[in-house]
């Protein structure tokens, strides 16, 4: 699928080519970021970058799109674009074997669950046997409300799900957070673990997509984490503006917490242009490119924002309705963090930092709203110099989280892993 020219070049590169030369592909609900990076140690560098629409958006309704090769074809073109953007970084094109997957937001289930363990000696030093207790137990606990709970959501039949990642979001004694218990006194130890799922038959299709690119899985994520992890604030929101939806996380210590999805994205944008200006879909969209970049007479651009605004009221009446219950008792943060292609629109972060939410939310104050450009992304570097559209956040943060991730979940790892899984939730496959 990707040309004589790149199979030649990866015979030739196959030899020398370090396997921390990876692809990321974004497959988001409208188009497919793609991007080639080298891996350094704990950070990487992007060497190219390029993006190209799906023939069919994705939706959780749906369950992605069934036509695997069209999917193919977005992915191939958007890959084969980035990687002849290295040509120019590196001084001659690299085609990585190895590929990193971030599955769209809405294909996955983010849970999680917190237990308490009351100590019956609260002057004894926490023992790394004890903490392995307090974790395996959450972890049956959460699988358990997985495998009850989640099927209806994601419209999957009984034992058709896979467990994508699981982790600790978070650790507490006696109230207070920290890195790890072992060696400390208290009365108390809190533990939060988060599980992510997927539909079964999603991971199957991604297997197809990778086989047909000719690439090796790496690894297969939802980009909860990988965003959570980009915030450094000790507690904040990102707001994801997709093509198809808005996703939404509540984040803990770059740790994400709970999530919720508003069914209304840059799509629904494009569609208020379409019926204002009475433009076809295509004409529209490459409408509301040209007011995000700038490009617009400044009569034009007035009449579009005005045509806008009622359809952006609606998306801020929707945000308002998910984050209530996500926020709980705490409030909303302080701290509000947009990503995601629709977060170009002009005026889109100002109409969120005008929003009404301390007179409708708990909030000990005016939010403070900003958007997260791929350049603020920590632990990786630009090499291409180019990427400072919002739309490749997301990929951005999942290359990121995909070099230093694993490090910060690989303590964990061999407490969550002697948890038996139910039957409900088959084995991940994960690099398979």
């Amino acid at each position: 699928m990707r040309g004589l020219l790149s199979l030649l070049l990866r015979a030739r590169t196959t030899g020398r080519e370090s396997p921390t030369y990876r692809a990321i592909l974004d497959l988001g609900t409208s188009q497919t970021k793609a991007l080639v990076v080298r891996a350094d140690g704990r950070e990487s560098v992007i060497l190219g970058a390029a993006a190209a629409p799906h023939e069919a958006s994705v939706s959780s309704t749906s369950g992605g799109p069934m036509d695997v090769l069209a999917m193919v074809r977005s992915c191939d073109r958007a890959l084969r674009q980035a990687e002849e953007m290295t040509a120019r970084c590196c001084g001659s094109q690299v085609v990585p074997d190895w590929v990193v997957l971030g599955v769209p937001n809405c294909l996955t289930a983010f849970l999680t669950h917190t237990v308490t363990h009351r100590r019956s000696e609260a002057g004894r030093r926490v023992t790394e046997r004890e903490l392995g207790d307090v974790v395996q137990r959450a972890q049956r606990l959460a699988l358990q409300e997985l495998g009850d709970n989640v099927n209806p959501r994601l419209g999957c039949p009984e034992g058709n799900l896979e467990l994508l990642e699981s982790g600790v979001a978070g650790v507490k004694v006696d109230g207070h957070g920290v890195t790890t218990p072992v060696g400390l006194h208290g009365e108390t130890i809190t533990v939060t673990v988060f599980n992510v799922v997927v539909p079964a038959p999603y991971r199957i299709l991604l297997r197809t997509v990778a086989s047909e690119l000719g690439l090796e899985i790496l690894d297969v994520m939802s980009s909860w984490q990988a965003l959570a992890s980009a915030i450094p604030d000790r507690r904040a929101v990102c707001i994801d503006v997709g093509g198809s939806g808005t996703d939404i996380v509540l984040v803990h210590s770059s740790r994400a917490w709970d999530t919720a999805r508003v069914p209304l994205g840059g799509l629904g944008f494009t569609a208020q242009i379409a019926r204002a200006f009475r433009l076809s879909r295509s004409d529209a969209e490459r409408c509301k490119l040209a007011y995000s970049l700038g490009q617009l007479d400044a009569g034009l651009e007035e009449r579009l924002r005005a045509a806008l605004d009622e359809v952006l009221a609606e998306w801020l009446r929707e945000l308002e309705k998910a984050l209530t219950p996500l926020c709980g008792s705490e409030g909303l943060p302080r701290q509000i963090v947009l990503c995601g292609g629709g977060s170009s629109l002009p005026g889109i972060v100002e109409s969120v930092g005008d929003h009404p939410w301390m007179s409708r939310l708990n909030c000990s104050g005016d939010p403070e709203v900003r958007a997260m450009l791929p350049e603020r992304v920590p632990g990786i570097l630009d090499g291409t110099a180019q990427l400072r559209d919002a739309q490749y956040a997301c990929a951005v943060a999942l290359a990121a989280y995909a070099t230093g991730g694993a490090a910060h979940s690989a303590v964990w790892e061999r407490f969550l892993s002697a948890v038996k899984r139910p039957d409900v939730l088959a084995d991940s496959g994960v690099g398979t």
